[in-house]
């Protein structure tokens, strides 16, 4: 068979997205490199749950003092945990992989690890939207107290 570079692309995969590799083996390069990942991954989602449950108590303390306060802090606790529980997900699937796992754990891993980073991309879209929204605010409400006071 000859290279054709006009040739548009081939998958590995067929029309039904069938592995073709269904009975291949993990490379001792893949498990190593999730061994070592694993402790970081397991780390960050610990002190994220750390965290996310500090942010919690302050919201509690808050709640008769500054109501407002504490419904911030709730969110943020609930925006900090999410991800953390991402975490968490990878890392225990990371140690099914280890303890024994084939293909079925490594996929598994791999989910918990896109569904984190999509919940990372989400979370910085809407950052980024805030970000816009509060530059924009902050330069209104500037302007209107220079109007206001004078310069």
């Amino acid at each position: 068979m000859s290279f054709n570079p006009y040739e548009p692309p081939a998958s590995a995969y067929d029309g039904n997205h069938t592995n073709p590799n269904a009975g291949a083996v993990l490379s001792d390069a893949i498990v190593g490199s999730l061994r070592k990942t694993r402790p970081w991954v397991l780390f960050l989602a610990i002190m994220g749950s750390v965290g996310a449950g500090l942010m919690l108590l302050v919201a509690v303390l808050l709640i008769a003092d500054v109501p407002g306060g504490s419904l911030l802090y709730a969110v943020l606790a609930a925006i900090m945990g999410i991800p953390a529980f991402g975490m968490h997900r990878y890392a225990k699937a990371i140690s099914k992989l280890l303890h024994g796992g084939g293909l079925p754990e490594l996929e598994g891993a791999l989910d918990a690890q896109a569904s984190f980073w999509q919940i990372a991309g989400i979370l910085m879209l809407i950052y980024l939207a805030l970000l816009v929204v509060g530059s924009i605010a902050a330069i209104f409400v500037g302007a209107s107290i220079v109007e206001k006071f004078g310069s």
